[in-house]
């Protein structure tokens, strides 16, 4: 195993604190990045070194892979720890890390590939015997209003079950409608609220008045007052 002498951490935060402490009890020095808005930051002042990523937004900093590979080679680094979020997750980047000669601190690209989309990690885990969670894993490309009415009542009306949606890198949101209309046939209409996730968008019912309110739709798009956890109490959406 390849001997690490200099790290650096591609997050922010406490996060980043975090890995210079432990690579700190390692003996292994530590280079931070950081934005403008960043720059008296504590994680940036723990590090050995640090470098200046010109901007703001993620997109101009944190989220440029090639920016931050340019710092690991300009300090000596060895290997990136992509930190939590950004682009811990970006298979991309862990196999533009190899590419560059250095070491990307997380699992490698396929098992990123294989685990960012949450219907295919379901898929995997069951095949290896894990226990999953009985619920429909529901392709956004399949019209769920032509489920068999089984299907309805057993997998999406089920209270508080989640529901995936398998847009690849799709947002929180994106088929909430048909989720939502899909039981409409048995009279079991289900509220539903989006959770945006690179891999996919997981959906859970909502089942009391104050989260419907602070959660759902519009009072305006609903064609009922009432709360959507009671019968025909549909989201209009039209």
């Amino acid at each position: 195993m390849p001997v690490i002498s200099k790290l650096l951490i591609a997050g922010r935060g406490e996060i980043a604190l975090r890995i210079m402490r432990t690579a700190r009890e390692l003996d292994i020095a530590t280079v931070a990045v950081f934005s403008d808005p960043d720059t008296d930051a504590p994680f940036v002042a723990a590090a050995d070194e640090a470098v200046h990523l010109p901007g703001a937004a993620p997109a101009q900093t944190y989220l440029r892979g090639e920016a931050i590979i340019a710092a690991a080679r300009a300090t000596g680094a060895q290997a990136i720890h992509p930190g939590y979020g950004f682009l811990s997750e970006n298979a991309d980047f862990a196999r533009a890390c190899a590419q560059a000669g250095l070491i990307f601190v997380g699992p490698t690209p396929e098992a990123i590939e294989a685990m960012g989309s949450k219907i295919r990690a379901k898929e995997l885990m069951a095949a290896a015997g894990v226990p999953v969670l009985p619920g429909a894993a529901i392709p956004m490309s399949m019209d769920v209003a032509s489920m068999p009415a089984d299907g309805h009542e057993s997998h999406i009306h089920a209270e508080r079950r989640r529901v995936a949606g398998a847009a690849a890198a799709g947002g929180a949101g994106t088929g909430a409608g048909s989720l939502a209309r899909a039981p409409a046939g048995n009279g079991k209409p289900v509220p539903v609220q989006g959770a945006s996730g690179r891999g996919g968008s997981p959906y859970a019912t909502i089942a009391t008045v104050p989260r419907c309110a602070a959660t759902c739709w519009p009072a305006s798009q609903w064609s009922s007052p009432r709360c959507p956890g009671s019968p025909g109490a549909l989201p209009s959406m039209t």
